[in-house]
């Protein structure tokens, strides 16, 4: 695979023993850089992205290159005024983003 990330996702649990991975939709990231996360309780999460692009894979050209997960950042849910907790990271400061354009090169 190769190229531009077309699409992201988030991957977010609580940072609590026995706690899984839950993931969000796929995004395009063309058309929005952050993730509104809804349901979230007060408590401190971990998060990871992961991004994909429309170039098959070398070994199946039906699938869509996927990037591993980022490494793990923690934060708290951020309560906004509509009552919606958000996940926002700018797409050139996110750590796969910078690993998927150090491949690229």
């Amino acid at each position: 695979g190769g190229g531009y990330t077309h699409e992201f996702l988030v991957m977010y649990r609580k940072k609590l023993p026995g706690e899984t991975f839950q993931n969000t939709s796929w995004i395009n990231h063309f058309e929005t850089q952050n993730m509104k996360i809804g349901g979230l309780n007060n408590e401190l999460y971990e998060f990871k992205t992961v991004g994909r692009n429309d170039f098959p894979d070398d070994n199946d050209v039906n699938s869509r290159s996927e990037s591993s997960a980022s490494d793990v950042t923690e934060g708290w849910p951020l309560r906004s005024t509509t009552g919606i907790q958000s996940v926002t990271n700018p797409i050139h400061k996110a750590a796969w983003f910078i690993i998927l354009l150090t491949i690229i090169a």
